[in-house]
């Protein structure tokens, strides 16, 4: 996990059309990554930093959480029809 943590923090991305299935990502930071059409099913993004993420296109379910006073309308997604 160690490593992994370490990978996604020293790598950018763009993840057009990501697929996140039940992904657990704690102290993970995510900021400034664009995760336009995203699509974040079951995720837990809580503890995760999402500082200036985008997230224009992206859809949650709602067993996607967030971190506390996160507001992923207002960064750009929805949640998934």
């Amino acid at each position: 996990m160690a490593e992994l943590t370490d990978w996604l923090n020293r790598t950018v991305f763009c993840y057009a059309e990501a697929i996140f299935p039940n992904a657990r990502l704690e102290i993970v930071s995510f900021e400034g990554t664009n995760l336009s059409g995203a699509r974040l099913y079951a995720v837990d993004f809580t503890g995760v930093r999402l500082n200036h993420i985008t997230l224009t296109g992206a859809c949650y379910d709602n067993k996607t959480t967030w971190p506390e006073g996160f507001d992923p309308i207002s960064a750009g997604a929805n949640t998934c029809r």
